[in-house]
């Protein structure tokens, strides 16, 4: 690793001659460089925001604050949602499974049930570019289409991706016949067919 991102570097020196014993001076022009690579203790950072309902001395009524713009109002931040879906979603992790590493690595709790909610907030939130996504593959001359198995909502389905020379999409549909491919609302023409 280059130097400039090495944290911290220690000079080590011999003292002595380990022949006679005579003390050691001086500097070796190309030190031989030993890293160690490591992560460090990550753990999770907990931010409380006290709500205080109060009650108007005037009129009786009550009167509670809000969360600050930008403050989810679930328990969980947008990195950690953002690692939830990482982790279910690009390394095919099961929901337990994502669940169980918060709670390894970082002593964060999420239930089970906490875990699609968590899916479903990342796919709202992303929802804006992947939209643009699927519109510009709608105007690509030529596309490339294929499909695998999938699990959505414990039912078998199909995971379709469609792909262009700089953009690729996916979209889930209960079949894998020819008949979704040539239902899907891409106007391109799918590689190998007649161009409608």
């Amino acid at each position: 690793m280059p130097l400039e991102q090495v944290k911290a570097s220690y000079e080590l020196k011999p003292l002595v001659c380990q022949q006679c014993g005579e003390p050691l001076t001086g500097e070796y022009a190309e030190p031989y460089r030993h890293q160690v690579t490591d992560i460090p203790p990550v753990v999770a950072e907990v931010t409380e925001y006290r709500v205080h309902p109060l009650v108007c001395e005037g009129c009786g009524a009550t009167t509670t604050s809000e969360l600050p713009a930008g403050v989810p109002p679930s328990a969980f931040g947008p990195r950690l949602q953002a690692m939830i879906s990482l982790l279910s979603g690009r390394y095919h992790l099961s929901k337990r499974d994502a669940a169980e590493v918060m709670t390894d690595f970082f002593q964060v709790e999420v239930s089970l049930g906490a875990v699609p909610n968590l899916e479903e907030r990342t796919g709202e939130a992303i929802k804006l570019p992947v939209d643009k996504a699927h519109a510009y593959v709608k105007k690509q001359p030529v596309l490339h289409l294929d499909e695998t198995g999938w699990r959505e909502a414990n039912q078998k389905a199909w995971l379709w991706l469609a792909a262009t020379t700089l953009v690729t999409v996916f979209f889930i549909r209960p079949s894998r016949g020819g008949a979704v491919a040539a239902a899907q609302p891409l106007t391109a023409t799918l590689l190998g067919s007649p161009p409608p």
